[in-house]
């Protein structure tokens, strides 16, 4: 059921974003209300869809544990979290070179006797890898580990694609192991860290009114 509700969300987000881009480009002004009350409905039935997702893995105990704790890592949320549990619910028991191939972020050699060709990453599940990338772009920016990492890549000439790859290559291990390894707990950002030990503000004093 979660596969195929995940399937369905990302058929419509592709509606979306074609109805979206043709909205940007209408002078028409009823047009644009017709297109707006077709990304209405469709935003309504995305939230719909992704209800189902959730009770799906909220009724399954290993699922709703792993998403918790998936979503601890910066990066990771709701979205990589449907598309993991959906498209590889045997996530833990892969070795980190068979989790980075499963998701086409490892770099495969092509090459023959007579034909040497630069590794690039391929095959994998197609849906795994494009989410694996959303989340390293997410990551990339607000990760405390993985953001260094990427400025690094980067910064030694490495094209940003490139750099990106290899962040989702770090996020796919990083959730194997922590469906693998129950006791694995993922490093917090020290600011988050500090920022919980902090005393909560009170509401302050009521105005006074006139």
């Amino acid at each position: 059921m979660l596969k195929r509700a995940v399937s369905t969300r990302k058929n419509l987000m592709k509606a979306r974003a074609i109805i979206y881009n043709q909205y940007e480009n209408l002078p028409d002004a009823e047009m644009r209300k017709c297109l707006d009350q077709t990304l209405a409905k469709l935003d309504k039935e995305i939230a719909r869809i992704e209800g189902e997702c959730d009770a799906a893995i909220a009724s399954d105990d290993r699922m709703r544990e792993l998403a918790s704790r998936f979503q601890a890592v910066k990066g990771v949320g709701p979205c990589l979290t449907r598309v993991v549990l959906a498209y590889c619910p045997d996530i833990g028991e892969f070795t980190d070179g068979g989790i980075a191939k499963m998701c086409g972020d490892a770099p495969i050699d092509y090459e023959s006797r007579t034909i040497k060709k630069k590794a690039k990453p391929k095959r994998g599940r197609t849906d795994l890898r494009k989410a694996m990338y959303m989340a390293a772009v997410s990551a990339s920016r607000n990760n405390h580990i993985l953001r260094p990492i990427y400025q690094r890549l980067v910064a030694k000439g490495k094209p940003r694609k490139v750099a990106l790859t290899a962040i989702a290559r770090r996020i796919a291990i990083l959730l194997n192991n922590i469906a693998k390894y129950p006791d694995f707990i993922p490093a917090q950002d020290p600011k988050d860290i500090a920022r919980a030990a902090l005393p909560k503000r009170g509401r302050g004093r009521p105005r006074k009114t006139a």
